[in-house]
C-alpha cells in the first residue's frame, strides 16, 4: 500500500515538473525567438532547454511571462514584489530557521538595533526547536529582552514562547515562510509575527505565552522605540571594575580598553555582564557593526591565548577562531554574568573567557543558541540576515545545550541582583 502510494506521489510530482517544464520552455522559446528573430518553424523543441541559456535568463523569462500572463485576485506582480518573494524564497530554501532577508524597511530596523535602538516590543526573537515525545517542535521564541522595552516592563523572559499574536497562532517552522499562513486567515508566519514585533507601527499587540512550568497566558504591551546602550560601564565599589556588554562592535574596543586598564592599574578585578546579550552580529572586519572583531579584541586583552574556540562554516568542519598573541595580556581575576538570555557570540566569549583566562562564570544556564549571525548589506538598501557559522567551545565540544555556569544563583529582580552580589563576595575574598 505504502509503495503505491509513493508511486502515485512521484507520477503526480513527474506531471507537475512535467507542466512546469512545458510552460518555462515555451517562455523560454518566446524570448529567445524574440531577441534573435529566429523562424517559428525551427526544430527546437519548447520541452527542452537549450544549453546556451542562463539562469539569468530563464529567470527573467519566468518574470516577463507572470507580468504579461498572470491574472489573479489581488495579485501583486511588480518588479519590486516579484524580487522580495524570490529572494525569500531562496533564504526559505535553506531550511534555517535563523536566516531571513530583509527588504528596505525592516533592513533600515535590523541595523538600528545592531546599535541599541529597538522598535516594537524591544526583544530579540527567535526560532527554538524543543523535543517533545521524539518529536521536535518549533517555536517562535524571546532570545532576550532590551531594558526600557516594552517586553521586560510586561514581564516577558527569555525562553517564553509566542504561540499566538492578536489571536492568530504562530506558524513558526520557518522564520522566512512568507505564505505559509496565506490561506489561514487565523495563523500568521513566524516572518510576518517577527516583523511585526519589531516594526516602527504604533498601537499594542496582544500575544499568547507558553512559559515552561506555568500555564498558558496572555499580555498585551504597546510596540513603541526604546534605545539603549550597547555597552555601559557600572559602578560595583573599590575592589572591581564592571562592564555590561549587550552587544560586541567597534566602539566598544577603545571603551573596554580603558575599563581593563583601570583594572590593572588599581589592582581591582573585572566583572562582565553579558546577560540579555547575543552579542552582535558579523558585518565584516570594516564595519562599525561587526561584533566578532570587537569580541576577540577583547578575548585577546585578557589572555595570551592565539585560539579561543572554533567554528563550524560548514557540516562537520572546524576551524579555529583565531587572533594574533597579545604577548602584554591584562592579568587579572575575571567574573562573567550570565543568565538564559546569554546566547550567539555572547555565550562564545563567556566558554573562550572560561577556558582562557580562568574566568569564573555567575548566574544561570545560558540560551543554547551558540549561532553567530551575519548582516549582509545588499544594493537598493535590502539585507540578508544569514548564519555565518556555529561557535564551539576552545575544546571543539557544542554548546548547543547551553552554558552551566560556576555558580548558579537566583535571576536577577528589580531589588536585587543576586549574581552580581555573589561576584562581589568573591572578589571580596
Amino acid at each position: 500500500m505504502n509503495r503505491t502510494r509513493s508511486n502515485w506521489s512521484f507520477m503526480v510530482c513527474c506531471l507537475i515538473v512535467g507542466f512546469v517544464g512545458i510552460r518555462a520552455g515555451t517562455a523560454i522559446d518566446r524570448a529567445i525567438r524574440a531577441r534573435t528573430a529566429v523562424s517559428t518553424r525551427s526544430n527546437y523543441s519548447p520541452i527542452s532547454r537549450p544549453p546556451q541559456v542562463t539562469s539569468d535568463e530563464i529567470f527573467r523569462t519566468a518574470v516577463d511571462e507572470i507580468e504579461q500572463e498572470f491574472v489573479g485576485p489581488g495579485s501583486d506582480s511588480s518588479d519590486e514584489h516579484m524580487r522580495d518573494a524570490a529572494i525569500a524564497s531562496i533564504v526559505a530554501s535553506l531550511k534555517d530557521t535563523s536566516a531571513r532577508y530583509l527588504p528596505p524597511g525592516p533592513a533600515t530596523i535590523r541595523r538600528e538595533q545592531l546599535r541599541g535602538i529597538y522598535q516594537g516590543i524591544g526583544a530579540d526573537l527567535t526560532i527554538a526547536t524543543v523535543m517533545r515525545q521524539d518529536v521536535d517542535y518549533q517555536y517562535l521564541t524571546v532570545q532576550t529582552v532590551v531594558s526600557h522595552g516594552s517586553a521586560i516592563h510586561a514581564g516577558l523572559k527569555s525562553g517564553d514562547h509566542i504561540t499566538e499574536v492578536n489571536g492568530r497562532w504562530v506558524i513558526a517552522y520557518s522564520a522566512t515562510n512568507a505564505t505559509g499562513a496565506g490561506r489561514d486567515a487565523s495563523a500568521i508566519t513566524a516572518k510576518r509575527a517577527i516583523d511585526l514585533l519589531s516594526s516602527s507601527s504604533t498601537g499594542k499587540v496582544t500575544l499568547t505565552i507558553e512559559r515552561i512550568g506555568s500555564a498558558p497566558f496572555h499580555v498585551t504591551l504597546p510596540l513603541r522605540r526604546a534605545a539603549g546602550l550597547n555597552h555601559h560601564q557600572t559602578a560595583c565599589g573599590s575592589r572591581a571594575e564592571m562592564i555590561t556588554v549587550r552587544a560586541f562592535d567597534r566602539s566598544l574596543i577603545a571603551y573596554a580598553d580603558r575599563i581593563i586598564d583601570t583594572a590593572v592599574q588599581q589592582h581591582r578585578a573585572l566583572i562582565i555582564d553579558l546577560r540579555q546579550s547575543d552579542g552582535g552580529v558579523y558585518c565584516g572586519p570594516n564595519d562599525s557593526d561587526d561584533a566578532l572583531d570587537a569580541a576577540l579584541h577583547v578575548l585577546s586583552r585578557l589572555s595570551p591565548s592565539v585560539a579561543f574556540g572554533k567554528i563550524e562554516r560548514h557540516p562537520g568542519k572546524l576551524e579555529d577562531v583565531v587572533r594574533e598573541r597579545n604577548t602584554q595580556a591584562a592579568i587579572v581575576p575575571v567574573f562573567v554574568l550570565i543568565d538564559s538570555g546569554t546566547s550567539g557570540l555572547s555565550e562564545f566569549v563567556a566558554s573562550s573567557l572560561k577556558s582562557c583566562s580562568k574566568a569564573q562564570l555567575i548566574g544561570e544556564k545560558s540560551f543554547g543558541k551558540p549561532e553567530l549571525m551575519q548582516v549582509a548589506a545588499l544594493r537598493g538598501g535590502g539585507a540578508l540576515e544569514l548564519t555565518y557559522g556555529k561557535l564551539h567551545a576552545a575544546s571543539g565540544a557544542a554548546l548547543d545545550s547551553g552554558i552551566a555556569p560556576d555558580l548558579k544563583t537566583a535571576p536577577k529582580t528589580a531589588q536585587r541582583d543576586p549574581a552580581l552580589e555573589a561576584s562581589l563576595v568573591l572578589v571580596g575574598r
